[in-house]
């Protein structure tokens, strides 16, 4: 038995284009149980290839826009994981007089074993520039004023404020004491640690964030050690805080009221007026810590820590005080290392 029927269809959502299942529309016949050869013919308004069209566009746009992620994604781990630090690496460091072993801990804390004070100092200049690189390169840039070459004018008043100190000058001058004054084993020491930074410099994988600015990598120099030590001290020293406010309150007030902040003045010192006046000592003082607070590396700034032996305490353990003052960084201010050789050991 043969059939011609027609089979028009109003609401084709579900229809499936191209290959097509008669089991979900047995429903639209008057007698399902006699289904034979049909003639098809389906009628579909024009709006829906337009839908379809536009629904296998958006697909289309999705997995590329999927692929396109996964890809950047990649990319980006792969950037990342080539500029990381290696911990399970053997490092061919030239001018070391006898192989060095490096452990690391399980906080990545390296353990230098070493003949020689000489080749430890120049392992751990590798490792602290493998570590620490940019927040080198930003420290060193303090003292000399020269931030802005990188951030522009966000640092500019911190530039003039640093060149305004002179900080970078007495860097200079120090450099020809450590040249011709400084105890020899002391300067080669110092010498190899450069080394080791440089070494890493020329032939270790290159910070994300000296790619993101464009900056060039460059040799680190004694100059620098002087310079970092300066605004190390610079950040410790608190003179340039309390004094501003001391002297506001003594012109103002008179050197009776520093007796309630236990500072007493020497009654045979000559007290020189600023100049500045009282508002202008309190803005000097805002100002030092407004330009310390908008730093890109933190201030190292002084913290203390007391250990009492079990032997010195009623019961018997032994005691710990810290008094933090460094405020939260990251990475920190220090750079946690262990030096042992033969004849030397250091810890911090």
């Amino acid at each position: 038995m043969g059939y011609n029927n027609n089979l028009y269809v109003s609401n084709p959502a579900n229809l499936k284009l191209g290959k097509f299942s008669l089991t979900k529309w047995w429903r639209k016949y008057e007698n399902p149980g006699k289904i034979g050869n049909y003639n098809l013919s389906v009628k579909v308004p024009a709006a829906t290839f337009t839908k379809n069209k536009n629904m296998k566009l958006l697909k289309k746009l999705s997995i590329a826009l999927v692929l396109i992620l996964l890809a950047t994604s990649g990319a980006a781990w792969f950037f990342l994981q080539s500029s990381s630090p290696n911990y399970d690496k053997d490092v061919d460091l030239a001018g070391l007089q006898a192989d060095v072993t490096v452990r690391f801990d399980e906080y990545a804390i390296p353990h230098i074993y070493a003949d020689n004070e000489n080749d430890a100092y120049r392992a751990m200049g590798y490792l602290h520039a493998q570590e620490r690189l940019w927040q080198m390169e930003l420290i060193r840039r303090i003292a000399p004023g020269r931030l802005s070459e990188i951030f522009g004018e966000a640092t500019l008043s911190t530039d003039r404020f640093f060149r305004m100190i002179g900080l970078a000058g007495y860097s200079t001058e120090s450099v020809q004491h450590f040249k011709t004054e400084l105890a020899p084993e002391i300067r080669e020491n110092v010498l190899a640690y450069l080394d080791g930074i440089n070494q890493f410099i020329d032939h270790g994988q290159t910070p994300l964030e000296f790619t993101i600015i464009g900056l060039e990598k460059t040799h680190f120099t004694p100059v620098d050690v002087y310079n970092i030590t300066g605004y190390m001290a610079f950040s410790f020293a608190m003179a340039h805080k309390t004094e501003p406010i001391l002297s506001h309150i003594a012109e103002k007030y008179g050197s009776g009221y520093l007796a309630d902040l236990d500072v007493h003045v020497d009654s045979n010192s000559t007290v020189i007026n600023s100049g500045v006046g009282a508002n202008g000592l309190e803005g000097l003082s805002l100002q030092v810590q407004e330009l310390m607070e908008g730093l890109p590396v933190s201030s190292f700034i002084g913290s203390n820590s007391w250990v009492l032996s079990a032997n010195k305490t009623s019961t018997g353990q032994v005691i710990l005080a810290n008094d933090p003052h460094i405020g939260f960084a990251q990475p920190s201010v220090w750079y946690e290392a262990h030096l042992s050789t033969p004849t030397y050991e250091k810890y911090g």
